[in-house]
């Protein structure tokens, strides 16, 4: 009897080992946060700041001398980037220039070089006009003045590293603390040929100006001249790019980034090659597809882990 009791504990043991065992090797299962990733346009931006100032007016001056054929707009008129002032006699202007040199003039006429119109260099408000017809300019002399259509610019000081990636036309988002809304659109109209040392704290640092002409109809009363103003200029853009998250991204031994994807309840480890560094994470092109379920909490990952998501469902305000 008592050879019975001690079977049965000892088979009762065993039993309860192999059971506890058993428990131990069910796969662990974790609660992940992931983010679904969707292709979309991913605008690359230069920062810089600068101040708000009066618009100033523009000069259009004659390329070369010529006589006046044709006025074409009345002072007070709007015009646009491109559209024709004046148009040029140009007989006058050969008989005018072969006056003061015969050589040009046979050349211009030969090549047929010679100027037909006088174009508006920047849209805006003609605000002055200088010359009729049969008025007979010299080169560099002022045919017209344009004042911008919106009352204020803003003026950027662009830091010496990001100048090269900076170009006349690109797109900008403006913004500012005392600003009412919480963006404005412009365009880089000019941008200095000299660079300036400016004080930043205890540092001095090398900045190029340039000049944002905000869109007609952007301005309001809140952009007071001499506030302060961030913008974001567009410099290029990934029309289907992914942007990874910093706080998804791992490094390997190779020292190559990698994150985690959910596959089914499972992390698959994928390494990448970023095309760039945003503010928000990385940016990239390839090695990725729409809807992949990138981890945003790899630290939890275990091996073998049996994974469910809450996903994380992130506005896309690029």
């Amino acid at each position: 009897m008592k050879k019975i009791s001690w079977v049965l504990c000892i088979t009762a043991v065993i039993c309860g080992v192999i059971g506890w065992a058993g428990y131990r090797a069910q796969p662990e299962e974790i609660e992940v946060k992931t983010l679904s990733l969707t292709a979309s346009f991913v605008a690359q931006t230069v920062s810089c700041t600068g101040k708000v100032e009066d618009s100033a007016a523009q000069e259009v001056r004659a390329e070369e001398a010529c006589v006046i054929g044709e006025v074409l707009v009345e002072s007070g008129a709007t015009v646009k980037e491109g559209e024709p002032l004046f148009r040029v006699d140009r007989e006058a202007t050969l008989k005018v220039l072969a006056q003061s040199d015969a050589s040009l003039a046979v050349k211009n006429a030969m090549n047929d070089t010679a100027p037909t119109e006088i174009v508006a260099p920047t849209s805006g408000r003609i605000s002055q006009l200088s010359f009729r017809e049969g008025d007979t300019v010299d080169k560099d002399s002022i045919c017209a003045v344009i004042e911008e259509t919106e009352p204020v610019q803003i003026r950027l000081s662009i830091p010496e590293r990001s100048i090269r990636r900076v170009a006349v036309g690109q797109s900008v988002l403006v913004s500012g603390v005392g600003f009412q809304q919480d963006s404005y659109h412009g365009v880089i109209r000019e941008i200095s040929s000299t660079a300036k040392e400016k004080l930043n704290g205890t540092v001095t640092e090398t900045t190029v100006e340039a000049v944002v002409s905000l869109q007609e109809g952007e301005s309001d009363e809140s952009l007071r001249v001499g506030l302060s103003a961030k913008a974001a200029i567009t410099v290029s853009g990934e029309p289907n790019g992914f942007i990874i998250p910093y706080e998804a991204v791992l490094e390997d031994e190779k020292n190559r980034e990698y994150v985690y994807v959910l596959v089914g309840n499972r992390a698959e480890k994928r390494t990448f090659s970023p095309k760039a560094e945003l503010s928000d994470g990385y940016l990239v092109t390839e090695e990725f597809q729409n809807g992949d379920q990138v981890i945003l909490t790899p630290e939890l990952v275990t091996e073998n882990a049996v994974l469910t998501k809450t996903e994380e469902d992130r506005p896309d305000d690029r």
